[in-house]
């Protein structure tokens, strides 16, 4: 998969857009986690690391607000993902995200086993 900067530029503008508009409007904790979850998914795509490991935990504090467990594991396996690219040395990271896919897995159900298998995906794309 490869994007190209401008696209990504634009994808990132709509997104804090969208992030904004969820606040705006006050949609609710999920809402909000989906969109912290999106400007995390851009940035890391940017190599903006920092600012994508913000947006996760965002991501993640938003799903747990909103007593979404599945999707606060997913936020959480994407943080870990995250400071992989970061530091694709980074040993805890590596056991963070593995532990984060694990526990999806072991969550059973249908959200949990996209979340889980998007995760792998992911991590096949961003850490070859």
């Amino acid at each position: 998969i490869a994007i190209d900067a401008a696209s990504l530029a634009r994808g990132l503008a709509l997104a804090e857009r969208s992030r904004a508009l969820v606040v705006e409007l006050g949609l609710g904790a999920q809402e909000t986690g989906r969109a912290d979850w999106l400007l995390g998914a851009l940035r890391m795509a940017a190599g903006q690391h920092a600012a994508a490991l913000y947006a996760f935990a965002q991501a993640r504090a938003a799903f747990q607000a909103g007593n979404v467990p599945t999707q606060a594991l997913m936020a959480e396996g994407y943080h870990a993902l995250a400071r992989k690219c970061a530091a694709p040395q980074d040993r805890a990271a590596a056991a963070e995200f593995a532990a984060c896919c694990a526990r999806l897995a072991e969550a059973g159900g249908k959200e949990a086993g996209f979340f889980h298998r998007q995760l792998l995906t992911a991590d096949r794309i961003f850490i070859p």
